[in-house]
């Protein structure tokens, strides 16, 4: 939840947070191995009709997408 911030800001911030969670390998202890994580995200704004199920499922639809497209992506929902 991110009040106050409008659909693109909150996608550059979700795209940060992706890009950073990819850079970060998490170390196997007592191997050499490390596990590569990487995330997808879907946003959707709340508008003034909207309730809390409305939005999540906006964003749940949008994170659907995110994963049939490809995964390891950020999706806002559909204009």
């Amino acid at each position: 939840m991110m009040p106050e911030t409008d659909l693109a800001v909150a996608t550059m911030f979700a795209e940060r947070l992706r890009r950073r969670i990819a850079s970060e390998p998490i170390p196997i202890q007592q191997s050499a191995s490390s596990i590569e994580v990487t995330i997808s995200i879907g946003i959707a704004g709340l508008g003034g009709a909207d309730n809390a199920a409305s939005v999540l499922k906006r964003a749940d639809q949008a994170l659907y997408r995110a994963k049939r497209d490809g995964r390891n992506r950020v999706v806002p929902e559909a204009a």
